[in-house]
């Protein structure tokens, strides 16, 4: 009887997995959803250069930064993709499958991760099935994002490290610090999480019994210091370009400041970078970013998307309590990756991101699942069905309210259109239609790098684009522009300065308020609701000598 009980247990638990890992992949696999992003075109065509020559865009022998927009990319996610655009080709799909693929296998990665936790199958189902219906999630798994990739990474670090502390074998320390070790050349997040997960390491080593430990030091520390070496020879011009404090806006508030109350005392960089710093990472915590508002990138979301659900966020504070008052073994370091995870989009200039503290999702969705558990377990037998019927109720109307905005509603907004970047595949295709037709293309530079769909959408050969492009010195974000290659300039802001006879001048509908130009003589890119790209079309039928 107790071995077809355990069988009984185990298919319910295989069932429920498959179920799970069904309806994440369901969510994830609609990829026309999204217009592809300057950010995705250049992995793409990077790995596309990559697969073709062994080189980056711009010429870099199988490097560990690219260059890019002058960003210095970290490369691991472009180097996963050289198999997927080899394979399939250089498409929207292909770039996008592999973080398609880490998206459905999130619940599977939130499972091992809560039970080596808490060894607890139901607290572990309940983080699964969250995760799989969690917008956060779900809106980023469906882009080409390193993000996903370095978390995906990062759990499994976590994950080995634990098995490590539980059965002191060398192999998962070495597993564990292989992941670490790749995610750092990820996505910039993994920077702050891989130091804390490198620390509780030594910790744990320092802990055990086993000889041999100054080795064991060694397989935590040199993979940091390789990858400090590299980020010395390769400094993340981009990432220190959005530091809060190097804005101009920071620099004149404190000039204002001490115009209207002369006292450096008070009115200098350190005291407005301690406030800066602490209300932009606070804000990382309020319901209005995690519950309301979302990301002010419109990009990843708007308001009518929740990242995550009122419920959800009621049993982080929860889960908190029951985590502290269980004395849980692993609440430190559950409580130190929550409050890590914020710390890199906390320092930036712009607004709190949901992209920049992505890992944020999965402390919560761990903290919020144990909480849910506790919660119900201390409640009395009678009610305990009512309470949990009604709030799991709420979270689904909720799930599924902003889920039907996030597929149905979102992406018709001409916002999201224009943030998303949109039109550059139906311009492309016009372009390839038509490139006998023109001696040159003008397409405007105002949104992006239009260079980059230029190559990515027409395949465009790697070895003769470095023989023809030329680019700008880096601007006051750390980006530089492709300003010309073959047939293409990448300036449209005005028509004085074209030479040639033929040529089509591309750009966004104001891009025309200066010219002679009336609406009569325009194509247009774009849907019945959105213009999109203007096309000014002109041909001499009889050019001059």
């Amino acid at each position: 009887m107790k071995y077809w009980k355990s069988l009984r247990s185990k298919y319910h638990f295989i069932l429920v997995g498959i179920s799970i890992l069904i309806i994440a992949t369901l969510l994830s696999i609609k990829v026309g959803i999204h217009c592809l992003n300057a950010d995705e075109a250049a992995f793409g065509y990077n790995a596309y250069s990559i697969g073709e020559t062994l080189r980056d865009e711009h010429g870099v022998f199988l490097p560990v930064r690219l260059e890019s927009f002058s960003d210095n990319k970290l490369p691991l996610l472009a180097y996963i993709m050289v198999p997927f655009v080899k394979t399939l080709g250089l498409n929207i799909f292909s770039v996008r499958l592999p973080t398609i693929i880490l998206g459905s296998l999130f619940p599977l990665l939130f499972y091992l991760l809560s039970y080596e936790l808490f060894q607890k199958k139901n607290i572990a189902v309940v983080s699964a099935l969250i995760s799989s219906v969690s917008p956060w999630l779900i809106i980023f798994s469906r882009y080409a994002f390193e993000g996903v990739l370095a978390t995906a990474l990062i759990i499994t670090s976590i994950i080995m490290l634990l098995k490590y502390s539980k059965k002191q074998k060398l192999h998962f320390l070495i597993f564990s610090m292989s992941f670490s070790f790749l995610s750092l050349f990820s996505y910039h997040l993994s920077k702050s999480v891989v130091l804390l997960i490198a620390i509780w390491a030594i910790i744990i080593i320092f802990r055990s019994t086993k000889t041999r430990k100054l080795i064991m030091y060694f397989m935590v520390i040199i993979p940091l210091l390789l990858f400090l070496l590299t980020e010395a020879h390769y400094p993340a011009s981009r990432v220190s370009n959005l530091l809060f404090y190097k804005t101009p806006g920071f620099v004149m508030s404190i000039t204002e400041l001490n115009n209207e109350h002369p006292s450096r005392l008070l009115h200098n960089k350190a005291i407005e970078s301690i406030k800066t710093l602490s209300q932009s990472y606070l804000k990382h915590f309020s319901t209005e970013f995690l519950v309301t508002e979302g990301d002010n990138d419109n990009r990843f979301g708007m308001k009518g998307i929740e990242p995550i659900s009122t419920i959800e966020y009621l049993f982080i504070g929860v889960g908190l309590y029951f985590l502290f008052k269980n004395k849980s073994k692993y609440r430190y370091p559950i409580l130190s990756f929550l409050l890590i995870a914020p710390l890199s989009s906390s320092i930036a200039w712009q607004e709190a991101s949901l992209k920049r503290s992505f890992f944020m999702i999965v402390p919560i969705l761990i903290i919020g699942s144990y909480g849910l558990l506790n919660f119900s377990l201390s409640l009395d037998k009678k009610i305990r069905f009512l309470i949990l019927g009604i709030a799991f109720i709420i979270f689904a109307i909720m799930k599924i309210v902003s889920l039907d905005f996030y597929f149905n509603h979102y992406p018709k907004k001409a916002i999201a259109q224009y943030s998303m970047q949109c039109g550059y595949d139906e311009l492309n295709n016009y372009i390839k239609e038509n490139y006998d037709k023109f001696d040159h293309f003008y397409i405007t530079k105002k949104h992006g790098q239009p260079y980059i769909f230029t190559l990515f959408f027409q395949k465009f050969s790697p070895i003769l684009f470095q023989k023809t492009s030329e680019s700008t010195a880096p601007d006051e974000y750390g980006f530089s522009q492709i300003t010309s290659f073959d047939k293409y300039t990448f300036n449209a802001d005005s028509m004085d300065t074209i030479k040639y006879n033929n040529y089509a001048y591309i750009g966004y509908p104001d891009d025309f308020n200066f010219t002679n130009v009336i609406k009569s003589d325009i194509k247009v890119i774009g849907s019945e609701e959105t213009e999109i790209f203007w096309i000014y079309e002109h041909v001499e039928k009889n050019p001059a000598n």
